[in-house]
């Protein structure tokens, strides 16, 4: 089956529960200071001057992956948040225990989907201080450790700490957002265990292994092990605007054909059906990840 990402910030029944009109705000203005952070953040060496010139270029991020530019990919993470995130909680059934978590708060505090919203602006970043690699003397672009390097420049980026400080943030809901940013993709570590095993599969996702690295990374980061699930759901849906669901791996093979054409009919690049094909291994492991979480 497959459809196209909801484009609505207000279509879900429960979206309002994911965030208030505070954290909107608090969104809208990092979104605005983007491109400028964005320019100050990249390294004004020779390799980035296209780069310099158009930070949202998508020929400067990776393409296989990503429909769009580092900034609207930022920007598409924020509509799935709004849009999508709750039908799919609904549709798996955690969906109650884990509004509870994200909207229970102290009077005058702000809850932790606020604060996982605040993060979504923010998490990549460390992408715009990107280094290369070079092969045959060619510069490529390398995007590793860039969830580290997000969350540093939240917590000493003086545009950035302002501008949390100026909404209301205090310093430990600063380091909170920090940690997000720099968490947003610890659940694909999973993929370098499965590429030991069987592979990154739809099978994998329900096997003892993963689900050993599941109860890790619960363990290692217990106060932000559910965000580190609705992280993994929320940036794939931003990579690119096609949906695909696939109940088995032997189902999502048989499916490539059909994607394909999807991916032509949308005008989209051929090379976009890694980001597509692997769309549902991803839905199934935040699926199982979240049975450990939020059981």
């Amino acid at each position: 089956m497959m459809a196209t990402g909801k484009e609505s910030t207000r279509s879900t029944k429960n979206a309002t529960s994911l965030s208030t009109i505070r954290s909107e705000k608090v969104c809208e203005r990092l979104e605005e200071l983007l491109p400028q952070l964005a320019h100050d953040l990249i390294a004004k060496v020779p390799e980035n001057a296209r780069f310099v010139a158009d930070p949202d270029n998508i020929e400067e991020h990776h393409v296989d992956w990503h429909q769009y530019g580092i900034i609207t990919h930022t920007k598409k993470v924020r509509v799935a948040y709004h849009a999508e995130l709750s039908a799919l909680l609904d549709s798996w059934r955690v969906s109650q225990s884990i509004m509870t978590t994200l909207t229970t708060k102290d009077a005058g505090a702000w809850s932790r989907g606020e604060l996982l919203e605040i993060s979504i602006p923010l998490h990549d970043l460390g992408k715009f201080q990107r280094r290369h690699y070079w092969q045959n003397g060619v510069p490529f672009p390398d995007y590793v450790g860039h969830e580290t390097l997000s969350k540093s420049i939240v917590m000493t980026n003086p545009v950035v700490r302002q501008t949390l400080i100026d909404a209301g943030l205090e310093e430990h809901d600063i380091e909170h957002v920090a940690n997000l940013a720099g968490l947003h993709f610890e659940l694909g570590k999973v993929r370098d265990v499965a590429r030991q095993h069987q592979g990154y599969t739809i099978a994998f996702s329900k096997s003892p292994e993963a689900r050993q690295i599941f109860h890790e990374l619960v363990v290692q980061h217990p106060s932000c092990a559910l965000e580190i699930g609705l992280w993994y759901i929320i940036d794939s849906m931003g990579k690119i605007s096609l949906r695909c669901d696939a109940a088995s791996d032997h189902e999502l093979l048989a499916m490539r054909p059909d994607r394909e054409e999807d991916l032509s009919t949308h005008g989209l690049r051929p090379s976009l059906i890694n980001a597509l094909m692997q769309y549902p291994v991803n839905m199934h492991v935040a699926h199982e990840y979240l049975r450990v979480v939020a059981p």
